[in-house]
């Protein structure tokens, strides 16, 4: 990607609007469907280009693997972590978050 600056700004236009569809959805707002279809479009066009195919696909494959870890420590932690107290640090962050607004 290094190398294929036209690839590399393919794919910066594909985030940029994708993050901008995330962050609409975030704040409450519906997405039109007509701004999903673009979103689709533009990555049916970003998979025709060889470079950010490979890219997207390695980094489909890592965010998988990072999801299994996660699941795997989840898992073997379970037993570990009492609920009662991952409730009441949830409701401090909650506060700590709300007071810094």
């Amino acid at each position: 990607m290094l190398d294929d600056s036209a690839a590399r700004e393919m794919l910066i236009d594909f985030r940029k609007e994708q993050f901008r569809l995330q962050k609409q959805k975030l704040s409450g707002l519906e997405i039109a469907p007509e701004q999903g279809e673009k979103l689709e479009r533009l990555f049916e066009v970003l998979n025709l280009n060889l470079t950010v195919k490979r890219f997207l696909d390695a980094e489909f494959r890592f965010s998988r693997l990072i999801g299994d870890i996660q699941n795997i420590i989840g898992e073997a932690t379970a037993e570990l972590i009492d609920p009662a107290l991952l409730e009441q640090l949830s409701e401090s962050l909650g506060e700590e978050y709300d007071e810094e607004e």
